[in-house]
């Protein structure tokens, strides 16, 4: 039985991952922020650089997961800009270097799975990409891109020693919370609408399909480096909008001025967030076989909210 070790296991995507992953008979061990309550948790601290480390060289897990990071919502305050950053670096930072540590004792993963973003590519990016496309940004021009850059960057001293992925996903898609939950009451009441001029691409991936992909990362080898998480059909914002009004059979005509979410939310965060466009294509796991539940909005749309 293999024993896999997750952070962020309450999460959004970590909860409904580690009850998958203990359905499939794996060993589920998580990492939290307080003191442990059964021999399956281990105590740690990002923020302070702390990991128990005796426990960690006695668990000797043979998969890493580490889904850690602030949630990027919200007005972007410098504080904000801060936490997003550092939770995210700090937390792979901390991994990655204690168990590169061999002659200290601690046991190499086999896979090293470490979340990232589409934002890697930039937040204007209308032709497709896919993981052998650069970065269409120029460090220091736009932030949560280089957020994701110093993420990334984080894992290097595993990557001669094991197996790691970087999943750069797109927005992920479950009414039980993130992206989705939050515009659903909107759309119920009939005030759904495009966001700005609504031609910026939306790439997705149902929550479903995002436990399905990370499984199969496991238990495919030959699948490591950058992986995009997303479906292989990306839409525009309005069609997204145009589905989803559909579904629910109420109107979208309200559309979001951009105006009005860049005062509400700041520049910063409207236009790397809500009005960037992203055609991010997974090349990588369609080569290798995966084949996804929900390639297409309007029936994931509705499968999920029948």
């Amino acid at each position: 039985m293999k024993k896999i070790l997750v952070s962020g296991a309450s999460g959004f995507v970590g909860k409904d991952l580690c009850k998958q992953l203990l359905k499939d008979k794996y060993q589920i061990y998580k990492l939290v922020r307080r003191t442990p309550t059964n021999e399956n948790e281990l105590e740690w601290d990002p923020s302070k650089m702390k990991i128990d480390k005796q426990k960690l060289k006695q668990m000797k897990p043979d998969i890493v997961i580490n889904l850690s990071g602030e949630s990027a919502m919200g007005y972007w305050s410098q504080k904000k800009k801060d936490e997003i950053l550092y939770s995210r670096v700090n937390s792979t930072k901390l991994l990655a270097t204690t168990l590169s540590k061999i002659d200290e004792g601690f046991k190499v993963p086999e896979l090293f799975i470490n979340a990232s973003g589409m934002s890697y590519y930039g937040s204007n990016v209308n032709n497709r990409v896919d993981e052998t496309s650069p970065s269409q940004v120029e460090d220091g021009l736009e932030y949560f891109t280089d957020v994701v850059k110093h993420w990334e960057s984080e894992t290097e001293p595993l990557k001669q020693l094991s197996r790691v992925v970087t999943m750069r996903s797109g927005i992920i898609l479950d009414p039980s919370g993130g992206f989705l939950q939050s515009i659903l009451l909107p759309f119920k009441l009939g005030l759904g609408g495009r966001l700005g001029s609504g031609e910026q691409i939306f790439s997705w991936i149902a929550l479903e399909d995002m436990i399905a992909a990370i499984e199969y990362i496991i238990t495919h080898p030959s699948i490591q480096g950058p992986v995009n998480m997303t479906s292989p059909n990306a839409v525009s914002n309005t069609q997204m909008t145009k589905e989803l009004g559909n579904v629910l059979n109420r109107p979208t005509i309200f559309p979001v001025p951009s105006f009005l979410l860049k005062t509400l939310l700041g520049q910063e965060m409207t236009s790397q967030f809500f009005l960037s466009s992203a055609n991010v294509y997974p090349k990588k796991l369609l080569d290798n076989g995966f084949k996804f539940k929900y390639s297409n909005l309007n029936d994931y749309f509705s499968h999920a909210l029948k």
